[in-house]
C-alpha cells in the first residue's frame, strides 16, 4: 500500500487489496468544497482519466453524481453517517474547518461555516460494517495503511 494516498489512486489500492474479501469502496463525489466538482455527471470519468488525477486512471469501483454533504438538502446517507460518527479519527494530518458551499451557481454563490459535524473536505472517508453499521471515519488525508488495518479488522 502506498502511504498517504489517499485520494482516487489510493481508492482503486483499496479495492483492489479487499474487493474479493467483501469490501466495496462506494464514491460519492460533492462540490460544496471548493467547487472541485463542478463537471456535468456525464464528463466526470474523462476528467478522471485525462485531467485530475489523469495519466490515464480509471476508478475501479462505483462512482455517483454529486450530492450535498452538509446543510440544507443533504444527501440522507451523509445525514446519518455524521449522526453516527459525529467526529473523524485523529491522523495529525487535519483539514480544519472551513466553509462549504450551499449555493454553487456562479452568481449565487454563497456558502455556511462548517459545523462540528460537518464533512470538511472531498475525500473524507466512513467504513461501514458488513452489518451496515457505521464503523469509523477518517480525515481527507488520513494515511492509507492505517485506514486498510482498520478495513481488515472489519473483515
Amino acid at each position: 500500500m502506498t502511504a498517504g494516498r489517499t485520494g482516487f489512486p489510493g481508492l482503486n489500492e483499496l479495492q483492489t487489496k479487499y474487493g474479493e474479501k467483501g469490501f466495496a469502496v462506494i464514491g460519492v463525489q460533492c462540490n460544496q468544497f471548493g467547487l472541485q466538482n463542478n463537471e456535468a455527471e456525464k464528463e466526470s470519468l474523462n476528467i478522471l482519466k485525462y485531467v485530475r488525477p489523469g495519466d490515464g486512471y480509471e476508478p475501479n469501483f462505483d462512482l455517483y453524481g454529486a450530492v450535498r454533504a452538509n446543510g440544507e438538502g443533504a444527501e440522507p446517507l451523509y445525514t446519518w453517517l455524521k449522526e453516527a460518527l459525529p467526529e473523524p479519527k485523529e491522523s495529525g494530518i487535519d483539514i480544519p474547518g472551513g466553509r462549504y458551499l450551499t449555493d454553487t451557481k456562479p452568481v449565487t454563490l454563497a456558502g455556511e461555516v462548517c459545523g462540528k459535524t460537518d464533512v470538511k473536505w472531498n475525500f473524507e472517508k466512513f467504513l461501514i460494517g458488513k452489518d451496515g453499521q457505521p464503523l469509523a471515519r477518517f480525515q481527507p488525508r488520513h494515511d492509507l495503511d492505517d485506514i486498510a488495518a482498520e478495513i481488515e479488522k472489519a473483515l
